[in-house]
């Protein structure tokens, strides 16, 4: 390699191998050895209730920590992050919308039983990657195969992912952190359209009569579009530069760690403004954190923390058949380009393609028309409580007990209206199946509670200096209710009146509890001879109330064994593996 002068200095790098710098002094050959980088060897991995050395790992488990290259993306939602940054996740955001713009995750593949979500573990408790901010996060740990995640027991057939929020450290000065994005959103792909009306008119009129069917666009209409330049009577509209325009997205977030010789702790803010590139959606997401730990005495330790968040969303009305957006959508599907999206006076505009008789030879998919139609509101309000205790009997034996409150409250307002469209001439038209329902105005709300009690004895411990035993037993119990209401009423006397008294007619109204229970029991077992022959078992014994008496207990075992190759002198010498 060329160098600048015989002096330099050159930095020698490899992954898990210390990083070391060599001055030439003069010298034109230089053989470097690099150590291998012991601490990251002995770096902690979170596992299921609990912790390892790296160096001891034999399950499959990748993690990823959030550093500054993460925290620099402009995610709205932790579970874009693990986007390429942990091998055999499959990530796929299948939607843009403000609000619902979580990620799709599948751990080594898709399951066949029920869903194929992974079950997600935020601070030893089950959670949701929509319940936690981004900005929180210390380290995400997946547990992609059955021996690592067998711990977990029946929940866990698609993998687990584990979530570690920040905590300040001991003897830490207070820290004030203020991280903010500003960023605006544009329509990346898109189909390239047919925007020219006469190119449209000619195309589909060759297809029917491919099809042995008659025209539809005659040919005086076609040569009036040819020849207009009115863009309001012979419009050639684009609906992509239509509907979609460009959309501001900013987040702020600031947190304030620290700790004493006792205690520490993170308190965290954040707020997200998320615009929507359709008019009419938007979401916005406030949200707090506070987390806590002090050692009370050398043998006790109890930590505390607190999460809460709220989100609101907008958008146009959806109903039952499409869905969200999917009437916008289903517009935009067909809308061509002699629809124009505006008449001159500022109303939504129609098909413009009418014959001398004065009837629509089209559809009016005007997707504006949906887009501005009613609105449907979500709030999405989460609460989370988390204390644990931790009993320090010895060097190698503890007892952690944690109580974990997991409160969500949803609740969805929907009301539509008559919206037109009119021509240039002034016929008044609607979009096709446009209110098949009626004018209505429901809501819906949703409220679960969830709560966990899991205690663990930890045992760990060293013997002669080339044995290592640690070990977990415990047990959880959970409880879960699910509580929904839906009321909903049509034909309100005017329109305007968008609550469900203001109905007349249509009533309809439902609500139902789903309640559920279990119980397990669960313990792993760690042996390592050398720190290079590795043994790991897991066994986990489930018991749900949604089963039937006698038929509620399942066994879920795991065994893992593992051989550092590159710690056996006749293997090492071979310079083929590395850690």
């Amino acid at each position: 390699i060329g160098v600048p002068n015989t002096s330099a200095t050159l930095q020698f790098s490899f992954i898990g191998y210390v990083t070391r710098e060599v001055t030439l002094d003069g010298r034109t050959t230089l053989d470097v050895a690099l150590d291998v980088d012991i601490e990251q060897l002995s770096e902690v991995v979170v596992v299921g209730y609990g912790t390892t050395k790296k160096v001891n790992l034999t399950g499959a488990v990748s993690t990823v920590k959030f550093d500054e290259a993460i925290a620099n993306r402009p995610i709205t939602n932790a579970s874009q992050a693990l986007g390429g940054s942990i091998t055999g996740i499959w990530v796929s955001q299948n939607s843009g919308k403000p609000g619902s713009d979580g990620a799709q995750l599948r751990v080594r593949g898709w399951g066949t039983l029920n869903n194929s979500n992974p079950l997600v573990i935020i601070d030893g408790v089950e959670g949701d990657f929509d319940q936690i901010n981004p900005s929180d996060i210390e380290s995400i740990s997946v547990l992609k195969d059955a021996a690592s995640a067998a711990i977990y027991g029946s929940k866990a057939a698609n993998g687990v992912i584990l979530v570690t929020t920040r905590m300040g450290r001991n003897n830490e000065r207070m820290q004030i952190n203020l991280n903010s994005y500003v960023g605006m959103q544009s329509l990346g792909m898109r189909y390239n359209m047919v925007t020219n009306s006469v190119e449209n008119m000619k195309l589909s009129n060759q297809g029917l009569a491919n099809d042995g069917s008659s025209a539809v666009y005659p040919d005086y209409l076609i040569t009036a579009f040819e020849n207009g330049t009115d863009p309001y009577k012979y419009p050639n509209t684009d609906w992509y530069d239509v509907l979609f325009k460009n959309a501001i997205i900013h987040e702020h977030n600031v947190s304030i760690q620290g700790g004493t010789a006792q205690s520490a702790s993170f308190l965290s803010f954040n707020y997200l403004n998320h615009d929507g590139m359709i008019p009419n959606t938007s979401s916005s997401r406030y949200g707090m954190r506070a987390n806590i730990e002090s050692d009370i005495k050398e043998w006790l330790k109890v930590s505390g923390k607190f999460n809460y968040n709220r989100k609101i969303s907008k958008e146009p009305y959806a109903d039952i058949t499409y869905g969200s957006l999917g009437r916008v959508f289903d517009m935009l599907d067909g809308a061509v380009p002699f629809i124009a999206p505006y008449t001159r006076d500022g109303r939504f505009g129609s098909v413009e393609a009418i014959d001398n008789q004065g009837n629509l030879l089209y559809d009016n998919r005007n997707p504006l028309i949906d887009a501005a139609n009613g609105q449907t509101t979500s709030e999405v309000n989460f609460v989370s409580v988390n204390a644990s205790a931790e009993i320090k009997f010895s060097n190698s034996l503890s007892l952690k007990t944690t109580f974990a409150s997991n409160g969500t409250w949803n609740l969805t307002d929907r009301w539509n209206e008559s919206i037109f469209g009119y021509t240039d001439s002034g016929v008044e038209t609607i979009t096709k199946n446009y209110n098949r329902e009626g004018i209505e105005a429901n809501r819906r709300q949703v409220s679960s509670v969830d709560n966990q009690l899991f205690a663990t004895l930890n045992y760990n411990k060293s013997f002669a200096e080339i044995h290592n035993v640690s070990a977990i037993a415990g047990l959880q119990l959970e409880h879960r209710k699910i509580q929904n209401a839906y009321s909903r009423r049509s034909s309100p006397p005017k329109e305007g009146l968008t609550q469900v008294d203001a109905g007349t007619s249509g009533i309809q109204g439902e609500g139902n509890m789903v309640g559920l229970r279990m119980f397990s029991y669960f313990g792993r077992v760690n042996y390592s001879l050398y720190d290079k022959y590795l043994f790991e078992g897991n066994l986990r014994a489930d018991a749900s109330s949604r089963f039937a008496e006698g038929n509620r207990w399942g066994i879920f075992p795991g065994v893992s064994v593992g051989w550092r190759l590159i710690d056996e002198p006749f293997i090492e010498n071979l310079g083929i593996f590395s850690n």
